[in-house]
């Protein structure tokens, strides 16, 4: 952590970083109003966005945890391409701002460290100004890890009506004591240097600026259906103040997914591999299900084959599959177990090219895993849904 913020010292300016090397990924720096000064970033690109230049996508943004994080981009970089490639979760673009090592995506009470004016104001207008983004609510969800996951979620419930959902992983600090309280990772000494650079060793400013308070703040007045989750992992010491928050949250009445992943520790792609894993990757299909990732016009054909993650998941007993043929075609869609034995063919012959859209009812079978697979000639595509029964 000491050569890193040496590297940045060199470079003469904390807001920019040095660039991540890693496919699909751009560095990019613009200037910022709110710090008066360059401000650097940097955006996954999905594999499809350069071959139509109509298409849109959504947007997540990924907030880094303490530190900085910039390591860990080539590794969410492979997470968020792999699962865009095998349909495991939709083609959107992923903007990984940066925070200050320590920063705590809010700003300072001082006014030295703007972070949060400059991601509301600054950068989410250059994004949608500069890329092709769907650049509404719809289409934008908020996610971080660690401090990211904090700041996800003071983010995403003062700003309801950006982002279409927020996630939070293995988050913290969500305790309302910053400094006393003993189930911590960081150490005291750096926990008082961020207490006065950021909170102004005021601790009423931090509990202020803390997800616990705003949620209590906002739970009468959230729209109706806003999705958020906590997602933490049983080894993570966080999971203390995690409990504590999620506990204050249900009494205060708010609406949210709280899921605990047995054996992990602090590490977000081992959470994230969990919620990929078992169902939960449907949050990001399911919050930008209004959002399209083409500006179609009513009556426009689909531009290529897809088949589109069945909603809702986890379902119970009935779900919808959706898929889209750029030209009538011979399809075959069918469902297997989880050891690859066929259950039901849903669709079998000649389609019209458009959207198509078919409703599986599973109340006969076991609660479980399940597959479900379009072919078209040579194009196949497989999906996972979960049964809970």
């Amino acid at each position: 952590m000491v050569s890193f913020i040496l590297i940045l010292f060199i470079q003469g300016n904390p807001w920019v970083t040095q660039a991540v090397e890693a496919p699909n990924i751009e560095h990019v720096i613009f200037f910022s109003e709110a710090t008066q000064t360059e401000v650097s970033f940097h955006v996954y690109l999905p594999p499809s966005y350069h071959n139509n230049s109509e298409n849109h996508f959504p947007v997540l943004y990924w907030l880094h945890g303490g530190g900085g994080g910039l390591q860990g981009i080539p590794i969410l970089r492979n997470y968020f391409h792999n699962n865009i490639i095998n349909g495991t979760l939709p083609e959107m673009i992923v903007v990984f701002p940066w925070g200050l090592p320590f920063g705590m995506w809010t700003d300072s009470k001082n006014g030295d460290q703007p972070v949060e004016t400059m991601i509301m104001e600054n950068l989410i207008p250059f994004v949608d100004t500069n890329y092709r983004t769907i650049a509404e609510r719809k289409g934008r969800i908020i996610e971080g890890f660690s401090m990211g996951g904090y700041g996800a979620a003071r983010l995403g419930l003062t700003y309801p009506e950006k982002f279409a959902a927020f996630s939070m992983l293995g988050a913290g600090p969500v305790q309302l004591d910053f400094i006393n309280y003993p189930h911590v990772r960081m150490p005291l000494e750096l926990r008082l240097q961020i207490f006065e650079e950021v909170y102004g060793s005021d601790m009423d400013y931090f509990v202020m600026m803390s997800p616990w308070s705003i949620g209590e703040t906002v739970a009468d007045v959230l729209p109706d259906g806003y999705p958020f989750r906590n997602v933490i992992g049983t080894d993570d010491i966080l999971i203390h103040m995690n409990r504590d928050l999620r506990d204050h949250w249900v009494e205060t009445g708010l609406d949210f997914e709280y899921i605990e992943v047995i054996g992990a520790d602090h590490a977000a792609i081992q959470l994230l591999t969990y919620l990929t894993q078992n169902g939960h990757q449907v949050f990001y299909a399911s919050a930008f299900e209004s959002a399209t990732t083409t500006r179609e016009e009513s009556g426009t054909l689909p531009y290529r084959f897809q088949l589109k993650q069945n909603y809702p998941n986890p379902f119970n007993p009935s779900t919808r599959i959706e898929f889209e043929l750029p030209q009538t075609s011979v399809v075959q869609l069918d469902v297997f177990n989880s050891i690859g034995q066929h259950v039901v063919n849903l669709v079998q012959g000649t389609q019209a090219s458009g959207r198509h859209s078919i409703q599986f009812n599973a109340n006969d079978l076991a609660g479980g895993i399940y597959l479900y697979r379009l072919q078209i000639d040579s194009f196949v595509q497989t999906r996972k849904m979960v049964l809970v029964k």
